[in-house]
């Protein structure tokens, strides 16, 4: 069986991190290739009144 390879992502709260999956047909590993930061962000959208609120 030829070798599939999968991409997983996972968000937590302050970052994230990728991963490559390598399935053989018997065993299953994973490598972390990258790691970010990231922060929330405030939107300001208009109500249905024209009000701006976040």
């Amino acid at each position: 069986m030829a070798e599939k390879k999968l991409f997983a992502v996972d968000l937590g709260a302050s970052g994230g991190k990728c991963f490559i999956g390598f399935f053989d047909g018997g065993a299953f590993r994973m490598e972390e290739v990258h790691r970010f930061a990231h922060e929330g962000v405030t939107f300001f959208m208009p109500d249905r009144t024209g009000a701006v609120t976040e």
